[in-house]
């Protein structure tokens, strides 16, 4: 099953229902750039509420922190348990050795284009998606 985007509560709970109906671990991604937008704050509390309402089913959300690494920071140190951030050399470095230090993990771009995400953006209803 692929990993699905999601914009919102709807969204997040549709997705995790799905993977659960599938029986298989879910790999949910934020928008792109969604830290500069929706902020980390935001997007653990829509996982976590999601969470609460599909406790039955284990997933891997994923934060897109873009090249910031004031973002990343922020992520990391707003709990989220998974990250991509696209840095330099030296900012990769540095956020990849503070993000093990808070058992965050750090994804490249290539989860967006590897597995070819359903984005449900335009899904009236994210449940028929």
């Amino acid at each position: 099953m692929p990993a699905i985007i999601v914009h919102s509560l709807d969204h997040a709970v549709a997705a995790l229902k799905s993977y659960r109906d599938a029986a298989t671990d879910g790999f949910v991604l934020s928008p792109r750039g969604a830290a500069a937008t929706m902020g980390a704050a935001v997007f653990n509390s829509i996982i976590a509420e999601a969470q609460k309402q599909v406790p039955d089913v284990q997933v891997t959300a994923v934060l897109d922190c873009g090249s910031d690494p004031g973002y990343a920071l922020a992520a990391v140190r707003a709990g989220t348990k998974a990250i991509v951030f696209q840095g330099n050399d030296e900012a990769t470095l540095r956020i990849t050795d503070i993000a093990k230090q808070n058992a965050c993990q750090i994804f490249d771009t290539s989860v967006y284009t590897d597995s070819e995400p359903l984005d449900l953006i335009n899904m009236q209803d994210a449940l028929e998606a």
